[in-house]
């Protein structure tokens, strides 16, 4: 490696004076003297560069990274151990970065007053596809072993391939669901039926059904405000909301977990 300094009171400022000096330097000078522009290269090279980030990666039939840092990893893994206070951890699947799908784990700090959302892993991955979710479900449970063995949520939308992911490496785990993301599903489904112009607030009766606070009340809920639905909603609400509803959304189960709060959607 050739030492950039260019006279004597340069020395001490670009003279290398660590490991982690010396491989910065020279991620530098490669950099300079790259002869190409491939993402996929730089995405490999960035790997050897920033060793224990990249966790996996595969680059054929189909791209797919497994990023994170071990530190924050660690972090999250010692902060499960907590029983007094529930740790609330995300999967989200809406972002994407150029072609690349980027799936987030991320867990809500309670260490700090504010409890920032810290992202603990990223998945980028060109495919929607169960098996790459399992996998990164699987390496998040080789880097976290406390994640699942203490009784803590993960909050994720009602994408089939997450909840079976979830379920297949952690089978105790309680899963989640937003009720935005429920919400918008339903606004989603009524968009463009006949149905979105009767005048009716289908909105506010599933807000009202998220809120029950037992089976009971669930139950009581829907005979009651279910006798106004036309019978096409009555089915929609049978086949696609009302099991998800009952065992992973309503306010009893946030309620279990005293992650309930007055005034805020979920």
């Amino acid at each position: 490696m050739t030492n950039t300094a260019t006279s004597g009171s340069d020395i001490g400022l670009n003279t290398p004076r660590n490991e982690q000096q010396v491989a910065n330097h020279l991620y530098t000078a490669r950099k300079a003297k790259r002869i190409t522009q491939d993402s996929l290269y730089n995405l490999i090279e960035l790997a050897l560069h920033l060793q224990n980030y990249v966790q996996q990666m595969d680059i054929y039939p189909s791209l797919v990274a497994f990023v994170g840092m071990k530190e924050i990893l660690s972090d999250f893994n010692d902060l499960l151990q907590n029983k007094r206070v529930t740790i609330k951890s995300t999967v989200d699947t809406t972002y994407k970065l150029g072609e690349l799908f980027v799936t987030v784990f991320s867990y809500q700090n309670i260490m700090f007053e504010s409890n920032p959302a810290i992202p603990v892993a990223f998945m980028l991955h060109e495919k929607r596809d169960a098996k790459f979710h399992e996998r990164f479900m699987t390496i998040l449970k080789q880097n976290i072993p406390n994640l699942g063995k203490y009784d803590h949520p993960i909050i994720c939308d009602r994408e089939a391939a997450i909840k079976k992911s979830i379920k297949a490496v952690f089978p105790n785990i309680q899963i989640i669901h937003c009720w935005n993301h429920i919400l918008q599903d339903v606004t989603r489904w009524i968009t463009g039926k006949p149905l979105s112009k009767d005048g009716h607030d289908y909105l506010s009766d599933i807000r009202e059904i998220l809120h029950s606070t037992s089976d009971e009340n669930f139950q009581e809920n829907i005979d009651n405000i279910s006798e106004w639905w036309p019978s096409e909603f009555k089915k929609y609400f049978d086949r696609y909301l009302a099991t998800d509803i009952k065992t992973h959304s309503m306010r009893k189960i946030l309620d279990d977990y005293g992650i309930y709060q007055t005034g805020r959607r979920h």
